[in-house]
């Protein structure tokens, strides 16, 4: 089926949240593709994982041509290019198709499930085999968390995501008895709610500042946003607060959960939430968080 392609382009334009969702997805290609050429395009924050994988960016020649598959222009220059392009939904807008490109979504709306599960899926149907041992070319990245704190994160892509910043202080607050806890501040953080100004946060700049942050937790509690992800990829306990998106779909690897317990919620499968006045998240009262907090303190070593 694909034995006429020279290389195959990767590309993947999401948050980081979708991109480490599809990471699966795309060592399943490399695995399957090898020694062909592999290449990358997309945005460049991806640059750090498609450098850990040895998947280099697509030249810059080649990836202006891409730019022609918006316009609904294939080039001819492409011709023995083989495309997997990643979107967020099946209901995303394609105005294009042709042979050399296949889309792979994160979202099926009409039968909501995993996002990694739907990627099999597709990936299945295309007779390339799902990586059962995809983690392995990360896991020599990484070293063990050091287990010492208690992270919060507070921010997210969309504010109808976020649970009330107040209540993450209060959060903070009740927690600092048992380890350290400290909120986290990166540059999402910092624009919605200004510079720090509580002694127990820390401000990143840099994802390799957050996954040295986070090789020191012992657990990650926050809003459904790319550092929970990153978090249940490193193994890291973790427990998201969930309110307008689906928890089914985008629940982060081996993470606990808390709902929004009012009916509207969930109302958005993907992030194009539409609420004019978002109020699910603040149903969730801290207490309820911190009890839960302390139910999965108790499973971990430090307090057994």
């Amino acid at each position: 089926m694909f034995s006429s392609y020279s290389e195959i382009i990767i590309i993947h334009q999401g948050a980081l949240g979708d991109f480490l969702l599809s990471l699966p997805a795309i060592i399943s290609i490399q695995q399957h593709f090898r020694p062909s050429s592999i290449y990358w395009w997309g945005k460049s924050q991806h640059t750090f994982w498609f450098k850990k994988l040895n998947i280099p960016s697509l030249p810059s020649a080649k990836a202006r041509l891409l730019l022609e598959l918006f316009k609904d222009n294939y080039p001819e220059e492409l011709e023995k290019s083989l495309i997997f392009w990643f979107k967020i939904s099946t209901r995303s807008r394609i105005t294009f198709s042709h042979p050399n490109i296949f889309y792979l979504y994160l979202v099926d709306e009409n039968h909501p499930k995993p996002v990694r599960s739907f990627l099999k899926e597709q990936l299945q149907k295309l007779n390339l085999p799902w990586s059962k041992n995809w983690k392995a070319p990360l896991k020599k990245e990484f070293v063990p968390p050091k287990k010492e704190k208690i992270l919060l994160f507070p921010g997210s892509g969309h504010r109808a995501k976020n649970w009330p910043l107040e209540n993450y202080v209060k959060l903070s607050e009740k927690l600092k008895t048992y380890l350290p806890t400290f909120l986290i501040f990166g540059p999402v953080e910092q624009e919605l709610y200004g510079p720090a100004s509580l002694s127990n946060i820390l401000t990143l700049n840099s994802l390799e500042d957050l996954i040295n942050t986070l090789q020191q937790a012992l657990l990650v509690i926050g809003n459904d946003a790319g550092p929970l992800h990153l978090a249940g990829l490193l193994e890291i306990p973790t427990l998201t607060l969930f309110g307008p998106t689906n928890s089914l779909i985008w629940k982060p690897e081996q993470s606990e959960v808390l709902k929004s317990p009012l009916s509207c919620a969930p109302c958005s499968a993907t992030a194009q939430i539409t609420c004019s006045k978002p109020r699910c998240l603040k149903a969730i009262k801290v207490e309820e968080v911190f009890q839960k907090t302390l139910t999965l303190l108790k499973k971990t070593s430090k307090f057994s």
